[in-house]
């Protein structure tokens, strides 16, 4: 495409590193410049077309079997759907655990009311002072 990039580089263990993740696949040459410095160097790079999912289209099964026998697990086929299901169902790790909580709450705030008649007695007495009363 032409397109030039400018890409800072930080310094990893031993080396400088840049991301390059949002480059499409193709061939790409670069030029490395020190900022300051006539130092320059040049290159090229293929990013290819792949797709690691792509990589394995059956499963391995004699690996997934040894993996279940090391973990006390059991190997199912997509035609085992009933023993799947039966196998759940007898399996008690896999109860449901019902659990309730209580929460109390009264039906009257009593510091709400106490605060009601504390401004009713002291409207009142504000009242009664005013107009001559007390």
């Amino acid at each position: 495409t032409n397109k030039v990039l400018k890409r800072p580089f930080s310094l990893g263990k031993l080396s400088y590193q840049t991301n390059l993740e949002d480059l499409l696949p193709g061939e790409y040459d670069y030029i490395v410049k020190v900022i300051g410095l006539n130092i320059s160097k040049r290159g090229s790079f293929t990013i290819s077309n792949y797709n690691i999912e792509e990589q394995f289209n059956n499963a391995n099964f004699s690996k997934l079997e040894s993996l279940a026998k090391k973990t006390n697990g059991k190997l199912y086929h997509k035609n085992d759907i009933n023993s799947i299901i039966s196998d759940l169902i007898s399996n008690k790790t896999y109860y449901t655990i019902q659990k309730q909580s209580f929460k109390e709450k009264q039906l009257i705030d009593w510091k709400w009311i106490l605060f009601l008649i504390v401004i009713s007695l002291t409207t009142e007495w504000y009242i009664r002072k005013y107009l001559g009363k007390i």
